[in-house]
């Protein structure tokens, strides 16, 4: 894997290079004694979604993924996810426009989704109107461990 865009950060927050994604300060945790939660991430950048898919498998979840937007819905409704981490800026269909076509099927208009952006004032905005099932939003690059908080946090809330 190669490419420019390198991201890199300091503390907890995701680094990303154009050879492998890595992660300072997980400390995975025990999720034998919980039922698997499924995860859709849904992002364009296919960096992102590798080391989105390996933190959240190390945290015990069960992980798919879109990196194509005209394929997220799809893949929603072949894997029935708990929650679905959803990028806003993408080519063709924007997060926004992939809440909506949620929200018109019956069997995944309850699907919680954390939206995650660079553009934290469009996050606020889109979380403001409720759009959906947006619970949460994520501003990149975000820290791993705020990261797993807001989805213990989503999914806690979901099974009360």
């Amino acid at each position: 894997m190669s490419g420019k865009g390198s991201r890199h950060s300091t503390g907890d927050e995701y680094v990303l290079d154009c050879k492998r994604p890595s992660w300072r300060g997980l400390g995975a945790r025990a999720a034998a004694d919980r039922r698997m939660s499924r995860i859709l991430i849904v992002d364009d950048d296919p960096h992102i979604v590798e080391m989105l898919t390996e933190v959240l498998g190390e945290h015990g979840y069960e992980v798919d993924s879109a990196t194509q937007s005209l394929r997220a819905f799809d893949r929603a409704k072949e894997f029935r996810p708990d929650l679905i981490l959803m990028d806003i800026m993408m080519p063709y269909l924007d997060g926004l426009d992939q809440v909506e076509l949620l929200r018109l099927d019956s069997d995944l208009a309850q699907v919680a989704v954390v939206v995650m952006t660079a553009y934290p004032r469009a996050a606020y905005r889109w979380t403001e109107k409720r759009h959906g099932r947006i619970v949460a939003s994520l501003e990149k690059p975000f820290q791993i461990d705020e990261l797993i908080a807001t989805i213990e946090r989503v999914l806690g809330k979901e099974a009360a």
